[in-house]
Protein backbone atom coordinates (compact mmCIF):
# COMPACT_ATOMS: atom_id res chain seq x y z
CA UNK A 1 0.00 0.00 0.00
CA UNK A 2 1.39 3.59 -1.04
CA UNK A 3 1.33 6.43 1.32
CA UNK A 4 -1.02 8.12 -0.79
CA UNK A 5 -3.58 4.81 -0.27
CA UNK A 6 -3.23 4.68 3.26
CA UNK A 7 -4.31 8.10 3.91
CA UNK A 8 -6.99 7.73 1.94
CA UNK A 9 -7.89 4.42 3.84
CA UNK A 10 -7.11 6.89 6.85
CA UNK A 11 -9.41 9.72 6.31
CA UNK A 12 -12.29 6.87 4.96
CA UNK A 13 -12.25 5.63 8.54
CA UNK A 14 -12.01 9.41 10.12
CA UNK A 15 -15.19 9.82 8.24
CA UNK A 16 -16.36 6.82 9.20
CA UNK A 17 -15.43 6.95 12.89
CA UNK A 18 -13.89 3.63 12.86
CA UNK A 19 -10.95 3.97 15.62
CA UNK A 20 -9.76 0.00 14.46
CA UNK A 21 -9.64 0.71 10.51
CA UNK A 22 -7.51 4.01 11.23
CA UNK A 23 -5.27 2.50 13.26
CA UNK A 24 -4.42 -0.39 10.82
CA UNK A 25 -4.53 2.52 8.31
CA UNK A 26 -2.15 4.48 10.22
CA UNK A 27 0.05 2.22 10.31
CA UNK A 28 0.44 1.19 6.79
CA UNK A 29 0.74 5.02 6.31
CA UNK A 30 4.09 4.73 8.48
CA UNK A 31 5.16 1.66 7.01
CA UNK A 32 4.70 3.37 3.31
CA UNK A 33 6.67 6.32 4.73
CA UNK A 34 9.36 4.36 5.68
CA UNK A 35 10.01 2.95 2.22
CA UNK A 36 8.72 5.87 0.27
CA UNK A 37 11.13 7.86 -2.31
CA UNK A 38 12.12 11.22 -0.72
CA UNK A 39 10.18 12.49 -4.04
CA UNK A 40 7.15 10.24 -2.18
CA UNK A 41 7.64 11.49 0.93
CA UNK A 42 7.16 15.11 0.11
CA UNK A 43 4.42 14.71 -1.58
CA UNK A 44 2.90 12.87 1.47
CA UNK A 45 3.34 15.89 3.55
CA UNK A 46 0.71 17.44 1.77
CA UNK A 47 -1.94 14.04 2.57
CA UNK A 48 -0.43 14.35 5.91
CA UNK A 49 -2.00 18.20 6.31
CA UNK A 50 -4.89 17.19 5.23
CA UNK A 51 -4.94 14.08 7.54
CA UNK A 52 -3.86 15.79 10.81
CA UNK A 53 -6.75 18.34 10.22
CA UNK A 54 -9.00 15.61 9.98
CA UNK A 55 -7.79 13.70 13.47
CA UNK A 56 -8.07 17.15 15.18
CA UNK A 57 -11.94 17.23 14.37
CA UNK A 58 -12.44 13.61 15.34
CA UNK A 59 -10.42 14.80 18.63
CA UNK A 60 -12.28 17.58 19.02
CA UNK A 61 -15.47 15.44 17.86
CA UNK A 62 -14.62 12.25 20.56
CA UNK A 63 -13.91 15.17 23.43
CA UNK A 64 -17.20 16.87 23.24
CA UNK A 65 -18.80 13.18 22.96
CA UNK A 66 -16.99 12.14 26.09
CA UNK A 67 -18.40 15.53 28.19
CA UNK A 68 -21.75 14.41 26.90
CA UNK A 69 -21.41 11.15 28.39
CA UNK A 70 -19.74 12.27 31.85
CA UNK A 71 -22.88 14.97 31.96
CA UNK A 72 -25.45 12.05 31.45
CA UNK A 73 -23.20 10.31 33.75
CA UNK A 74 -23.39 12.82 36.72
CA UNK A 75 -27.18 12.91 36.14
CA UNK A 76 -27.95 9.64 36.95
CA UNK A 77 -25.74 9.67 39.94
CA UNK A 78 -27.30 13.07 41.17
CA UNK A 79 -30.63 10.99 40.56
CA UNK A 80 -29.59 7.92 42.27
CA UNK A 81 -28.16 9.36 45.44
CA UNK A 82 -31.40 11.82 45.70
CA UNK A 83 -34.13 10.51 48.51
CA UNK A 84 -36.53 7.88 46.77
CA UNK A 85 -39.76 9.97 46.54
CA UNK A 86 -42.58 8.73 48.80
CA UNK A 87 -45.03 5.90 47.50
CA UNK A 88 -48.32 5.61 48.24
CA UNK A 89 -49.57 1.79 47.99
CA UNK A 90 -52.96 2.23 45.98
CA UNK A 91 -53.73 -1.37 45.64
CA UNK A 92 -56.52 -2.56 47.36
Amino acid sequence: MTAREATQAALAAVAAGDLDALAQALAARENALRTASPAEQTAALGDGAILSLRLAELKRGLAAEHARLEQLREGFATYSASPSSPRIDLSF
